[in-house]
């Protein structure tokens, strides 16, 4: 069952995300019972209700820990881009990674556009941010369209918890952990790579 959820999940767009480097390596071995962190979606300003259950209502699926829905709260306005007409991830990142209680991480979740600095980019369009080894991750829906939309908001959350457990991007073409750099490789990327799965796997999720 769980890996016909899975392998279902393939039909997506991603985009590359842009986070923090803070280590290099992964390390610890599987982890159980309450040593697993609890998972806390937040809402972000007028995320669709039907799209935050969905999400959590997956994740407790795939995911040997607990899972908590938040309600959902307005966008910081410290957060808004007076460059541009989008947020700041890095900033919404830093929020939610104040707001967070030890034990947990926290997914953000918003509607609305983002953008980072990446490189020369002071304003750079992505989908989904956090950091190595960190307390939360972001995800913009943005650019998630039609029937497929649902997708690819799960794949881009799993994308960055990944990151969140301190996996880099992948060099495997299939990999989920692969950088996009900003292209469609949906006909390319189907599942996390050995390694990565394991990583996955070790911290508490039954992807199949």
């Amino acid at each position: 069952m769980k890996k016909t959820l899975f392998l279902a999940l393939i039909c997506w767009f991603f985009t590359a995300c842009t986070w923090t480097e803070i280590v290099d390596t992964v390390t610890g071995g599987r982890l159980e019972g309450n040593q697993l962190k609890t998972l806390v979606i937040q809402p972000l300003g007028k995320f669709p209700e039907s799209k935050s259950r969905w999400l959590a209502n997956t994740l407790t699926k795939i995911y040997r820990g607990p899972v908590k829905l938040n309600e959902k709260i307005p966008l910081p306005k410290e957060t808004y881009s007076t460059f541009r007409p989008r947020y700041r991830a890095d900033l919404l990142l830093k929020y939610l990674g104040d707001r967070t209680s030890k034990g947990s991480v926290s997914i953000g979740i918003t509607a609305n556009e983002m953008s980072t600095t990446k490189g020369q980019h002071k304003d750079w369009r992505i989908f989904g941010l956090s950091t190595y080894f960190g307390k939360a991750c972001v995800v913009s829906t943005y650019k998630f369209y039609g029937p497929t939309s649902n997708d690819k908001l799960l794949k881009t959350t799993l994308h960055e918890m990944g990151h969140v457990y301190g996996l880099k991007h992948c060099s495997q073409q299939k990999c989920i952990m692969r950088d996009a750099k900003g292209k469609d490789i949906l006909h390319q990327v189907n599942s996390f790579c050995e390694d990565c799965h394991q990583v996955m796997v070790n911290k508490g999720w039954e992807l199949f």
